[in-house]
Order: C-alpha cells, then structure tokens, then sequence
C-alpha cells in the first residue's frame, strides 16, 4: 500500500462519518422501481420539435457584463434610427405624389412658395435666371440664366432650398426644350450643338454630353418611365419638303424612328405628352373647320382614337395629363372665350376651370399638382399665374410676373 493509497481511505473514511455513506440504503428499491417504469417516447420530448438555438442553455453573464450588453445594444439602435429617421424620403418618378413647394422665375429671381402660401427668394443678386423646373425627385431643379443676346442661356442646377448653385453648360443657342430623366441623372436638352440643331443628353453629374439626334428641331421632350428611350416631336431641317413627326429614340441615341408615319403638314402632332405610365400620347391636330382635336395614340403607334367631349362644339387643343393618368386638363375655345377644361383622359364630360379669356388671349401652359387636387397655369394672353381647382372651384392668382411654375413632388 503506498502513501497515496492511505491518504485516500483515510480521506473516504472521513467523508462516512461526516456525511454519512456514498451509495444510499434505499439504492435497492429504486432499481427495483425504474425496471417497471417504461422508457418515455421519442416524440414526447420538447427538444426534438423545438430549434436547438432555442432550447440550448446559456450559462448566466455576470451583472456587469450584462447591463453593458444591453446599453451597447440600446446605443446601436438609438444609432439606426437617427440614420434612418434623416434620410430624406424621395417620390417614385411618376404617377400620384404629394404636394411640395411650388417654384417660379419672377423677375429674374426664383422663388419657392409653401403649401401654406409663404414665399420667399431662393436664387436672387444680378443675374437673370427664369423657367425653373424641379426633377421628378423633387430633390433639387434646374433652371435658365440669361448669359447674352436674345435665346441664349446657360442651363443650371440646384438644390430643392436653393443651395449648391452651379451651371451645367456654357450658353446655349435656339434652346427649345429640356427635361429630367426619370433618376435625375440626366437632363435631354433640345438646342444647337455644333452649328446644327440637336436632341442630346446631359449628365447631370459629370457635365458629360451625348448627341442623340442631329439635323432635327426638337421639342415636348419626355423620357420613358423606365429611362430607356426619349419621346418627342421633331422636325426636319434643311430639306424640302420639311416633315413633322413623333418621334421616339434610345436613351444611347439608338433606334431612331417615327411611332407614325411623318407628314408635311405643321399642323400636326402638336404639343405631344406622353401618359404617366408611358403607354399612350396625347397630341393636338388642328381641324380647318373646327380648331383644335385631342388625338390620343400608343406608344407603338396603334390604337389612334380621336376624342370626344359633351357639351358645345369646341376646339380641343393643347392637353397635359394627371399624375395617375385620369384626366387631362386642355384649351376649350367656343369661338367667342377661351377655358381651361378638365376631363376625363378618355374623353367624356369637361368642367372648364380657370377665368374666360378672349381668343386672342387664349394661350395657356398648365399642370396638374402631383396629387391632381389642382391645376397650376400660365396665361400667355395676360401674363397672369393661376392655381386652380380641376373641379372648377375658385383660384388663387399668384404674383403677376411668376412664370413657367414647378410643382415639388414629395413622397407620400
């Protein structure tokens, strides 16, 4: 027997009479007992239907340790929502928006009113800038500033308040149209490039340009909803006989095509204006015998349809589109006063809106607000600006020197 097999009995002897012995007396009847006992089924333990991450047991954290968990987890997610609660929500490109600040030129300044009616100058000083237009993210707009003789400016950018004013181009000669891409990240400007009359694309970004068409006079530019191809009407330059048409191509400057077949005729394919969801286009083609009819026709070119609405023979001409592609608002001339009208994209019943002008006043841009709840409109007969109601309700009348005014979108 060596020393450690002394120091172990004497120990285990210790332990008898302190505690009293390892195996109990009563060992016998327990093994007696759990031989009858049958073993419990399988299915009836919990942890065979529940995930082991669920039913595994954690050994406890100290006190400490624990609350530090919880407060670092508390400081994350205060931290997500600062992040996530500060980003500014932007509106999808098109169809229905709610309505934000409204933006006009007014003697060579550009000014912002609030839906609660307050306005105020955002670009101001010496220079002269005018037609002022937001994207369709209402993030920021773009806008002309006289940098010469009669047609020629240079086309800028800003922020939605007014801010991080800078030009996109150097001056541009014969602009006749611009417009935003559906991302904001391009601007399709109609102007001379080059000593010809172009259709090309701008890179708001970089300042990078892209001819899309050349030789052609260009206007009512409109992208796609998807931003792959640009609608408008153009016409021939330089040949005889000049035509006109409407005219699709891609946003790369591919595939060039009219959606119908040109005519000579100048009175057609007037003011065309693509649906909000891309899918039709609504143009103007003058009647020698009534004035103005709406034509609307597909994208493809099928489905031309002429259209029709209640009331008094009256000339149609001249028509902009909802935001959800409803109605339109147009021109109604009965040969003694000129309307604004709204009605039914279809055609249909028309509620004229807006103050009578006579027919030499007759002119007029409108658009409807994102939401459709108004209209905002630009008489050319007596320079005055109007908001009005599409469901023929009083206006308000904005300053009398606010021209080509811009509806913010915002997310709803």
């Amino acid at each position: 027997m060596t020393v450690d097999d002394r120091f172990t009995r004497s120990v285990a002897d210790w332990l008898d009479d302190q505690v009293g012995p390892g195996t109990p007396g009563y060992l016998d009847d327990v093994l007696a007992r759990t031989r009858q006992t049958r073993q419990r089924q399988w299915w009836s333990s919990l942890e065979r239907w529940l995930p082991m991450d669920l039913t595994m047991r954690l050994a406890p954290a100290p006190k400490l340790s624990l609350l530090l968990v919880v407060i670092g987890l508390l400081v994350a997610l205060a931290a997500i929502v600062v992040v996530v609660g500060s980003r500014t929500r932007l509106p999808a490109p098109f169809g229905p928006a709610d309505n934000g600040a409204v933006l006009y030129g007014s003697d060579g300044d550009i000014f912002v009113m609030t839906p609660d009616g307050d306005r105020k100058a955002i670009i101001s000083g010496s220079t002269n800038d005018f037609a002022p237009y937001f994207a369709l993210d209402g993030s920021k707009f773009a806008f002309l500033r006289a940098t010469g003789g009669p047609g020629q400016s240079a086309l800028m950018v800003a922020n939605a308040d007014g801010s991080s004013v800078h030009s996109l181009t150097d001056t541009l000669e014969e602009l006749s149209d611009a417009t935003w891409s559906p991302t904001g990240s391009h601007i399709a400007v109609a102007s001379r490039v080059d000593n010809k009359l172009s259709v090309w694309s701008l890179d708001v970004a970089t300042g990078a340009q892209k001819t899309l068409v050349s030789g052609m006079r260009a206007e009512s530019l409109a992208w796609t909803p998807d931003g792959r191809e640009l609608i408008f009407r153009g016409e021939t330059v330089g040949e005889a006989p000049l035509t006109f048409g409407l005219y699709r191509v891609g946003a790369d400057g591919s595939g060039l095509h009219s959606i119908r077949p040109p005519t000579d005729n100048g009175e057609h394919w007037q003011n065309p204006a693509l649906s909000p969801d891309g899918t039709k286009i609504i143009y103007t083609q003058w009647d020698p015998y009534i004035g103005g009819r709406l034509w609307v026709v597909d994208l493809d070119g099928g489905n031309l349809k002429m259209l029709d609405f209640d009331g008094p023979l009256a000339s149609a001409y001249f028509a902009s589109w909802s935001a959800d592609g409803a109605r339109i608002v147009y021109h109604r001339w009965t040969g003694e006063t000129f309307h604004l009208a709204v009605a039914p994209s279809g055609g249909g019943h028309a509620v004229n809106i807006g103050p009578a002008m006579p027919q030499r006043g007759g002119a007029a841009r409108a658009a409807f607000s994102p939401d459709g709840s108004k209209v905002i409109a630009r008489y050319d007969g007596d320079g005055s600006t109007w908001i009005l109601d599409p469901d023929g309700g009083p206006g308000v009348l904005l300053p009398p020197s606010a021209y080509l005014a811009s509806w913010q979108r915002l997310a709803p």
